[in-house]
């Protein structure tokens, strides 16, 4: 065998394993279909006992149109808008765009919110991806009950229907335990100027780190530093002309109000606290309430005080590393499914460039067992929209920073 035949037959194995490397990787790649099983989560099934006429969120989940078919939407994602070597690179769509290229067909969100008017409900919003509605847990129920004899061109079109009762906040016993890999250090805030003077690592006068309970702490001015913002900052960009939202459920609330089950969300005046506390420059903080304002009640006070601090963390550290930009927080009044109605809020009003997802549980954690596919898959529809939109979701966690918590 000479050495030509040889380099041939090197050559031909090699493209052999490439090709099969290449379709294993596209096989694994495509992202599975929803079931075709419909999923349907009525008030009395998420909440056992709950009352009738609690005041409750419906959410009707719709499989987008022309996803996977050729030059779908799935193709456009991957091989026109992220692709350099596309001439469409970085060509994103509007929502209307979106809405008119990838919506279920008109006649099902006509179907769908007659339906939901004849049982009374109040509908809020129809997305290309979901319909939501308000009633109470009666109400609802009658409603996915009915919906679930719909018309085979309906059902064609629904991924899932599920109740979210106002007020509660409940997980299933048979959930597995999550146990996480760093534990949160609560510090005490009306000792931080004492600290900063006496405990804290110090450049050019300016306090980057202090150590707490023999835990190393990075300051806001530090963050900057290591994160060599610094520069950036020097040469005017601070983030200045983009808004950062930031979707939380509840809101940084009054803990003193919170115990008498009046709800008021200081995030803003925390932020100004926190600014004023660390030197940084003012913000410009806007909240807002797309799915309602939070009910507590002591079925989620626990729940809502630790979103609290979740929230003061988020404000405060988008802020830090991004001094310039706008803060849109956008409050969902329950921890369940609204979260995602309240980010395709943001998605389909263009209210912002980045938006800041740092929730401390997976997706499905609310309703399992049985984990519903088609749940999952509805909010990935919600994330296409996103990268069509070129908007950049920032889901993340941070180990240990100083917080304020007034009230």
């Amino acid at each position: 065998m000479t050495n030509l035949i040889r380099t041939i037959l090197i050559i031909a194995v090699l493209i052999l394993i490439m090709t099969m490397v290449i379709t294993v990787h596209a096989q694994v790649s495509q992202p599975l279909g929803p079931s075709s099983t419909l999923q349907y989560l009525t008030c009395t099934e998420v909440i056992p006992g709950v009352s009738g006429s609690n005041f409750s969120h419906v959410i009707v989940w719709l499989r987008l149109s022309n996803v996977t078919t050729p030059n779908g939407l799935l193709y456009l994602l991957n091989q026109l808008y992220y692709s350099p070597f596309s001439p469409y690179y970085h060509e994103f769509i509007t929502p209307q765009e979106f809405a008119e290229w990838y919506s279920p067909p008109s006649y099902v969100f006509n179907y769908i919110t007659k339906l939901a008017a004849k049982y009374g409900l109040i509908v809020n919003y129809t997305f290309p991806m979901l319909i939501e509605a308000t009633g109470n847990a009666s109400a609802v129920d009658n409603f996915l009950t009915a919906l679930q004899t719909a018309p085979s061109n309906i059902q064609q079109w629904i991924l899932a229907g599920e109740c979210i009762p106002l007020g509660y906040f409940t997980v299933s016993k048979v959930v597995p335990t999550y146990k996480p890999q760093y534990m949160a250090i609560y510090l005490n805030t009306t000792g931080v100027n004492a600290m900063l003077n006496k405990d804290a690592k110090v450049l050019n006068k300016v306090p980057m780190q202090i150590f707490y309970n023999n835990v190393e702490i990075w300051l806001p001015k530090g963050l900057e530093f290591i994160y060599d913002e610094l520069p950036l900052f020097s040469s005017g960009y601070t983030g200045q002309g983009l808004t950062i939202a930031i979707v939380d459920a509840f809101g940084d609330i009054n803990f003193t109000l919170a115990s008498n089950y009046v709800y008021q969300n200081i995030a803003c005046q925390d932020l100004a606290t926190f600014d004023s506390m660390f030197g940084l420059p003012p913000a410009s903080c806007q909240v807002i309430y797309p799915t309602g304002t939070p009910v507590l009640t002591p079925y989620n006070l626990g729940t809502a005080e630790g979103w609290s601090y979740e929230t003061a963390l988020d404000v405060e550290y988008a802020h830090t590393m991004a001094p310039g930009a706008k803060i849109l927080l956008v409050i969902s009044p329950t921890s369940g499914d609204d979260l995602f109605v309240d980010v395709e809020y943001v998605v389909n009003k263009s209210l912002a460039n980045f938006i800041s997802l740092s929730w401390g549980a997976y997706e499905d954690a609310f309703y399992y067992p049985p984990p519903s596919y088609n749940l999952l898959y509805g909010y990935d529809e919600v994330f296409m929209q996103a990268a069509a939109r070129a908007l950049v979701y920032s889901p993340r966690r941070v180990i240990v920073v100083p917080l304020t918590q007034g009230g």
